[in-house]
């Protein structure tokens, strides 16, 4: 989910970086130079997954160090972050890093305020991260792949008809195109007459998952299925089809893998409840964020506005999630959810990346950064977070922070680091 792709990698351009990333945060390219394209899989490809006994050799990745950083790599990355945050553009109080490089150790640290004026961030603080949930949406929606209880195939029509009825044009969209963002639908959330400037209007407005569908559709022009475009839409429509096909909620889901994942500290709210364990920090829409909300329709905010009390039930299972910085480097070292999978299943899921424009080489739930990293970036209004692993080496690289659009300083300032 993101405010405004094109102004976030405008900015991060003007930092002399070029994009590979356009999902709240970019990556240098002197350290990920994009990957060759691949083409996504089709209808051959995709139905020869087929469901898989428990026995099944699951997708792995080297193991994160367990080796601590030394003083002068740490003093290092402490330099660069705090620098990072003293000259944010978008006023960004605090960020949260956490960095597991097999050449140089581990190291996780909280920078800044959590809270202002005065409310040191922690480690054990509890932070939205957006998008970042699409890669745990999508990992149910594989698993239930392996199980048989869908195919990649498989259409919206086929999965859920009730859905289907309701709004015609998504029912022959395919479980693979939603996933990989080749739907043609637009976004809910990053269309001028879109979700942001509507809750920046009435933060405490109410959304169901069909208002968000509905408003997906009426926001910009529909394009047939297959073409390429970043629509959080997608994900709300994959988590009614999961609701149909499992009869649970898709929170439940959702928080079922971040229980097989061992993220104790991670979930997904079902909407109404906004409430995270202590301590937890605020967002902040500052200069930037202000910029880009105003852009899609809400009204003009000062300087770090405090949008900890907006509602949130709009992100669901397209962004709606919480968690900390530990447990993102967790998820990291599974490959995003990809270590839940079968190998068979996981190595499509890394190797089925195609070009989609401004939101990069993207597949199913997870983006190709080029020489064996993969990831995925988030934002929500107050929060954005940065996840990715070295699949080739097991490094790991997390990022959060409490603004709306200063990831993308935290980020740049420890990539060539932790790439390098």
């Amino acid at each position: 989910m993101v405010l405004n792709e094109g102004d976030v990698m405008r900015r991060i351009a003007s930092a002399g970086l070029t994009t590979v990333l356009a999902l709240a945060a970019c990556a240098s390219p002197s350290a990920l130079d994009p990957a060759p394209s691949s083409p996504s899989p089709g209808v051959e490809a995709t139905s020869s997954i087929e469901a898989t006994s428990p026995a099944a050799q699951m997708w792995s990745a080297p193991e994160r160090t367990t080796s601590p950083m030394n003083e002068e790599d740490v003093a290092a990355v402490d330099a660069a972050v705090t620098k990072a945050l003293d000259e944010s553009a978008d006023e960004t109080p605090g960020a949260w890093v956490g960095i597991w490089s097999p050449s140089k150790g581990f190291y996780v640290q909280a920078y800044g305020e959590a809270i202002l004026p005065d409310t040191a961030a922690s480690v054990a603080d509890h932070s939205y991260i957006g998008s970042l949930t699409k890669t745990v949406t999508a990992t149910v929606v594989l698993q239930q792949v392996a199980a048989g209880s869908m195919s990649l195939t498989d259409t919206v029509a086929d999965l859920d008809p009730t859905l289907a009825q309701t709004f015609p044009p998504v029912a022959e969209i395919t479980v693979e195109q939603l996933l990989g963002m080749t739907s043609g639908l637009p976004d809910y959330a990053n269309e001028v007459k879109g979700v942001v400037g509507m809750v920046a209007q009435d933060p405490t407005r109410a959304f169901e998952a069909e208002d968000l569908i509905r408003i997906g559709l009426a926001a910009n022009t529909i394009s047939p299925p297959g073409t390429p475009g970043y629509s959080t839409t997608n994900y709300i429509i994959l988590g009614q089809i999961l609701k149909a096909v499992t009869g649970q909620d898709p929170e439940d889901l959702i928080n079922a893998v971040f229980a097989e994942a061992g993220m104790t500290q991670s979930k997904l709210n079902t909407p109404p409840d906004q409430d995270r364990p202590t301590p937890a920090n605020h967002g902040y829409a500052g200069a930037l964020g202000a910029s880009d909300i105003e852009a899609f329709g809400g009204p003009a905010l000062p300087g770090a506005t405090d949008v900890t009390e907006w509602r949130l039930d709009w992100g669901r299972a397209g962004g709606g999630a919480y968690s900390t910085i530990e447990d993102l480097g967790r998820w990291g070292s599974l490959g995003l959810g990809t270590a839940l999978l079968p190998q068979q299943l996981g190595e499509l899921r890394l190797s089925s990346t195609h070009d989609t424009g401004a939101a990069g080489l993207y597949g199913l739930g997870i983006q190709d950064l080029g020489k064996g990293w993969f990831g995925h970036s988030g934002q929500v209004i107050g929060w954005e977070a940065f996840v990715a692993q070295n699949v080739e080496t097991g490094a790991v690289l997390a990022v959060m922070v409490n603004s709306t659009s200063g990831l993308g300083d935290v980020e740049s300032a420890v990539w060539d680091f932790v790439a390098s």
